[in-house]
């Protein structure tokens, strides 16, 4: 699908929201709004950064709504030398700080559309957009494909076309037909033609739900490999130029980076210089203990991250960090005394709620665990641990049809995981529903096994 074909398809969807909001007003979520709101004004500093680093041509051109004709006017933005279209922008006409309607586009080196940001409003009840969408695009030689996320991370469309062996390819799904494939691709042509489409693109939007995430990727990295940005921090290293001071920051940089790069005991290794010069270098006391957790240091790790703490009493992602390592030594008393102090601190940490419910789980104590799984679901429906775990709660309790339709959710965000599919499977059984559990077992059982230290077993 090119990009003008994309712009028309969201007429339709705005035509379709306007309809919608004469019929019933906004639902009031502080949470979303917020979230919603940031994720536009992040689009609009992407659409900024873009506009400074290419040679723009512009177009300009009103347009409207039955009833509210020329109640905006769009300018679209495009690269004078390829020609691609980088940005466009609807304002309203009559108050012209209002953005109506924003996308961004993203390209490869050979110009082939790879994401797009979009946020929308309605004309009136500003308070937040009304359609946020990202969608991450993916070629495989004459197929194009794309998921479609909103910016509460929810997997809320797919669609592929072009050519396989020369027979032609066509698949649009919605999130409700997303979630039941494999009822509706029912043969291996069909879901061949699935795969070939969606194999290479991630199942959760991850990092590209925050557009900030890609600005700060091309402002600090347009050039340049992960490689060249270590090597360089290691030249500024053993330059030894500059105070003490400059030189932990140094240190600390490279160790993020190779906590990023999963190279725990060398990121271990940089946290300890930066601190030798600095003792007051916080951030490092954080990332320390972070590494030493993922070393399988786990005793070392909550103690740094301890003094951590100590200095930021506050911080409610340290907690969390904290009480997921207390997990891991089954120090479940330590562990729901932090989380219980990180939801305190910061009721819209879904991770806190998620491993709080846990530890509830793990006391079988489960309507205490249900809240706080529904609570994590509630902050951040792209959490897919926690519709996992809320399933695994209904399963013990023996609710199987709402464990069905959780389970079922967090398998519309990664609809090839492992454990949700076994998980699924033993649903349908004790459902009776024999045949279909069989058929997803066997899928599952050659899928790798995911890696989540906070679940609890049957």
């Amino acid at each position: 699908m090119n990009s003008r074909t994309y712009i028309l398809s969201m007429s339709v969807l705005m035509s379709i929201a306007l309809n919608a909001f004469a019929l019933s007003s906004m639902k009031e979520d502080r949470n979303h709004i917020r979230k919603w709101n940031t994720f536009a004004d992040a689009i609009y500093q992407l659409h900024q950064h873009h506009i400074k680093k290419i040679d723009i041509r512009t177009e300009v051109e009103r347009g409207g709504y039955p009833g509210l004709r020329e109640f905006f006017e769009e300018t679209r933005y495009y690269n004078r030398q390829t020609g691609k279209l980088v940005s466009r922008i609807q304002r309203e006409t009559e108050n012209r700080n209002n953005i109506h309607l924003i996308e961004v586009f993203v390209y490869d080196e050979k110009n082939r559309l790879m994401l797009d940001y979009l946020a929308a409003y309605l004309p009136k009840f500003r308070n937040a957009p009304i359609q946020t969408l990202i969608s991450l695009h993916r070629y495989n030689d004459m197929l194009h494909a794309f998921r479609q996320f909103d910016a509460s991370g929810a997997l809320i469309n797919e669609q592929c076309e072009g050519k396989l062996f020369d027979e032609e390819v066509f698949i649009t799904l919605d999130e409700d037909e997303i979630i039941n494939r494999h009822a509706i691709l029912t043969s291996d042509t069909e879901n061949n033609q699935y795969h070939s489409c969606f194999e290479f693109i991630p199942k959760q939007a991850g990092r590209f739900i925050h557009p900030a995430n890609l600005i700060k990727t091309i402002a600090t990295n347009d050039d340049n490999s992960t490689t060249t940005v270590m090597q360089s921090l290691t030249n500024k290293i053993e330059s030894a130029a500059g105070s003490d001071e400059q030189r932990s920051l140094l240190y600390l940089e490279r160790a993020d980076l190779h906590f990023t790069m999963q190279a725990f005991k060398q990121a271990v290794n940089d946290y300890n210089k930066a601190l030798a010069l600095n003792k007051n270098l916080d951030k490092a006391y954080f990332g320390r203990g972070m590494a030493l957790g993922r070393q399988g240091l786990v005793q070392q790790g909550i103690d740094s991250l301890t003094e951590y703490i100590k200095r930021h009493p506050y911080d409610s992602h340290a907690y969390t960090k904290r009480g997921v390592r207390y997990i891991w030594l089954g120090k479940l008393v330590a562990a729901k005394k932090d989380l219980n102090e990180a939801v305190l601190l910061d009721v819209t940490n879904a991770e806190a709620h998620d491993d709080l419910g846990v530890v509830y789980a793990s006391e079988n104590n489960f309507d205490k665990a249900i809240y706080h799984f529904k609570q994590s679901i509630y902050y951040d429906k792209s959490y897919q641990k926690a519709y996992h775990n809320l399933a695994m709660a209904y399963v013990v309790t023996e609710n199987f049809t709402k464990a069905l339709v959780q389970v079922d959710k967090g398998l519309l965000l990664e609809n090839d995981n492992r454990n949700s599919l076994l998980l699924k499977s033993t649903i349908l059984e004790k459902l009776g529903r024999h045949e279909q559990a069989n058929t997803i077992k066997e899928h599952a059982e050659f899928l790798p096994e995911g890696n989540w230290s906070e679940r609890f077993s049957m």
